[in-house]
């Protein structure tokens, strides 16, 4: 009797230990395809948020001097990693003093607030700025950190639910080779992105191990790392979509019990929103981000229209596709990508049925999209959360149509799936991030065109910008060009966005006029068009104009008569078509003289920045939009 107790018991420690190198191996596997997909080598660079977060948490004198007062070495480390990530808020009154230098230009919102609050996240750049301020490199290794963190997390998670290696490896490799990741990757800004997914994964997998073995500090860790994700990025309120959906469809007992072990993830979110808003925090009033907490009206309107865009980018692996597209047919995207969620859905109407996890997971994807929905291009890093539950979707899908005769695979479509998703994606990765694949960077020439007047450690004369076809960099240009070039313009003077065409008249020695007859472009929603109408589907000025988004908002239009400030300009609406200034009155008003500032003008045929001369007084030029080159 004993000896077959005893075999029986040898070959459970086995079978037992067999499991545990299996799990370790599948961790492993997910490990070197994260290493080898993000690799921190010199294949990018640092841009845009990244100067401005490093003149906040390290601070500059030069651009302090110039009005950036959150540029001040002095401020504590408190201050710093609070606002890393501000960009500009009226309460503070960055807002006034970045319109004065210039940095926002005339047509942007007085009242423009855009302020997220991360200091989990800020917290690393803060230690950036000290160990490798200058280094992308060396930046880059350390956000590889957060990936790794990220994927074995989501490893971790995703074996916690599904209790199978390979599921958890294919669901946990689809997670670290998305597009949308690896892009971000090659954006130290865009850390926090791995930061508050490799949380949110900690915290779902400890509450699915308080729920399953009531495990009750399983619970505490579970809601430190909640809220920890909360302090890392806002977006990380998707992870109550997958509890939500855990406790619906798999908790048992009433609908008042599942409400009330709910409740203290609910309170955690109360007590940060409310703390949130009462620091000042948020975003208002632009046209790219809609914080729920300031017009929940307008967010749940938008939901509608960037849902379907968030959602169908994880089907294609293309992200904020609608940017490219005309503004007033962006609708059409929408449409097409909600179409494309009701014809994939079929496809796993049997695991639906079969599996109340499934039927969790997808709820909880679509749920963990709503808040990603603040971000209205649905851009490269809106669907991070709602990618959780998609990818253990998939990898549970490619997994019965691999194991179960039911299913009748098509071995076709698992090949397609395996390609499309994992196989193509981290081979891109590998080539780009190994720099096998070159990527090379255009210089646009908007310093080149001018260095000769900026010098190495000094301010320079004043800039004009007589063009400018992407507003949102002339946003970054003080903190960019100090960083990269050790100079910046005295003021900042942007003239119009670049999106059409216009023409520019120097009335007398302080006076121009500037006349756009399709009128002009303020915001992300506005109609862009030629001088005869002409207006493409698809074009990259869409895109540029999506941006512009950060520093101008829809909801405050223009008439005539209306006066505006920014830099050394007063400029006064004369004219307006369809609703857009047509014509303007461009005054300098300050001390400087026009004639003793840069000039520069955008060539969208060339996509370069070129120097010219002041325009002599009667002089006038035009400066063609994207549309109106020779076709």
């Amino acid at each position: 009797m004993d000896q077959p107790t005893t075999q029986q018991s040898i070959l459970a420690r086995l079978q037992s230990v067999r499991l545990r190198l299996s799990r370790r191996s599948g961790l492993l596997v997910v490990l070197l395809v994260a290493l080898l997909t993000h690799l921190p080598g010199a294949f990018s660079r640092l841009a845009s948020d990244d100067f401005m977060i490093r003149a906040n948490v390290a601070g500059d004198p030069v651009l302090a001097a110039r009005g950036f007062m959150l540029a001040d070495a002095s401020l504590s480390f408190w201050d710093q990693v609070s606002n890393a990530f501000h960009f500009y808020n009226p309460a503070t009154g960055t807002t006034d003093l970045y319109q004065d230098y210039g940095s926002l230009p005339w047509w942007s919102s007085e009242d423009a607030k855009m302020n997220p609050w991360r200091p989990l996240s800020a917290a690393t750049h803060w230690l950036d700025a000290r160990i490798a301020p200058d280094s992308f490199p060396l930046q880059a290794l350390h956000s590889l950190i957060y990936v790794l963190l990220m994927a074995a997390m989501a490893y971790r998670l995703f074996l916690r639910i599904s209790a199978q290696t390979r599921v958890a490896v294919l669901g946990a490799l689809f997670l670290v080779v998305d597009a949308g990741h690896v892009m971000s990757f090659s954006w130290i800004a865009a850390r926090n992105v791995f930061i508050a997914v490799a949380l949110g994964c900690y915290a779902l997998e400890q509450f699915w191990l308080w729920r399953e073995e009531s495990r009750h500090w399983a619970f505490v860790r579970s809601a430190l790392a909640f809220l920890a994700a909360l302090l890392s990025a806002e977006n990380s309120l998707s992870i109550l979509a997958y509890m939500g959906a855990y406790l619906l469809f798999i908790e048992r007992g009433s609908l008042l019990r599942k409400a009330v072990l709910l409740a203290p993830y609910l309170c955690i979110v109360l007590a940060w929103r409310l703390l949130y808003n009462w620091l000042g925090f948020g975003a208002d009033d632009i046209g790219l981000y809609l914080d729920p907490g300031n017009d929940l009206a307008a967010f749940l309107g938008w939901i509608l229209k960037v849902l379907p865009l968030v959602l169908s980018s994880l089907i294609t692996g293309v992200d904020g596709v609608a940017s490219g597209v005309a503004p007033d047919l962006r609708i059409w995207v929408s449409v097409a990508g909600a179409a494309l969620l009701l014809i994939c859905l079929p496809l796993i109407r049997r695991l639906l049925r079969d599996s109340p996890l499934a039927r969790a997971m997808l709820l909880g994807s679509v749920l963990a999209a709503v808040p990603a929905c603040t971000l209205v291009s649905a851009g490269t890093r809106a669907g991070a959360f709602a990618a959780i539950g998609f990818f253990w979707l998939l990898a549970r899908w490619v997994h019965l149509l691999l194991d179960d005769a039911r299913w009748r695979a098509d071995k076709f479509v698992v090949g397609a799936v395996l390609c499309f998703h994992l196989f193509l994606p981290g081979l891109g990765a590998f080539l780009i991030t190994s720099t096998l694949l070159p990527v090379t960077y255009t210089d646009d020439g908007q310093y080149s065109s001018v260095q000769r007047a900026y010098p190495a450690g000094r301010t320079g004369p004043s800039l004009v910008v007589v063009n400018s076809p992407t507003i949102n960099n002339d946003y970054y240009l003080p903190f960019d060009w100090r960083f990269n070039h050790g100079a910046i313009p005295e003021t900042l003077n942007v003239l119009a966005p670049g999106l059409v065409s216009l023409d520019l008249k120097r009335l007398s020695a302080r006076v121009f006029e500037l006349t756009a007859p399709a009128g002009l472009p303020l915001h992300n929603r506005h109609a862009v068009s030629s001088l005869d109408g002409h207006r493409p589907l698809l074009s990259s000025a869409y895109g540029a104009q999506m941006l512009q988004g950060l520093v101008a908002s829809p909801g405050q239009p223009l008439t005539v008569g209306d006066r505006r400030y920014a830099g050394d300009m007063r400029v006064t609406v004369l004219a307006l078509t369809e609703n857009r200034p047509s014509r303007l009155q461009i005054e300098f008003f300050d001390d400087d003289m026009p004639d003793s500032m840069v000039w520069q003008y955008y060539d969208w045929r060339k996509r370069q920045y070129f120097a010219m001369p002041v325009p002599a007084i009667g002089e006038i030029l035009r400066f063609p939009g994207p549309f109106d080159l020779v076709r």
